[in-house]
């Protein structure tokens, strides 16, 4: 817990420090993440609720979020995403 505390104190530090160096836009590579985990986390708190608490819960539980973060992500910044991977997949062509 105090490893959580003292990354998330310290963390404007370093990214300022990291923006003296070089030009990063932090909060533009930060925004879309973080709003599709809340987003993962409403959902999977209220699937959580309506369910009993067992193990096979436990389980359909974490599915619900990891399908509804990947969902989240792609409807937030599907573009760039299909960007991203035709450069990826005309790169492995290339190299064959």
């Amino acid at each position: 817990m105090a490893g959580l505390i003292i990354t998330y104190v310290t963390l404007p530090f370093v990214v300022r420090a990291l923006n003296n160096l070089v030009e990063v836009e932090t909060w533009n590579s930060v925004k879309k993440p973080l709003f599709a985990s809340m987003i993962m986390g409403g959902v999977t708190y209220f699937v959580n609720q309506i369910f009993t608490h067992s193990l096979l819960t436990l389980i359909f539980t974490s599915l619900v979020g990891v399908i509804t973060y990947i969902l989240a992500i792609i409807a937030l910044d599907g573009k760039r995403l299909k960007e991203e991977f035709a450069t990826y997949t005309s790169l492995i062509g290339k190299g064959k």
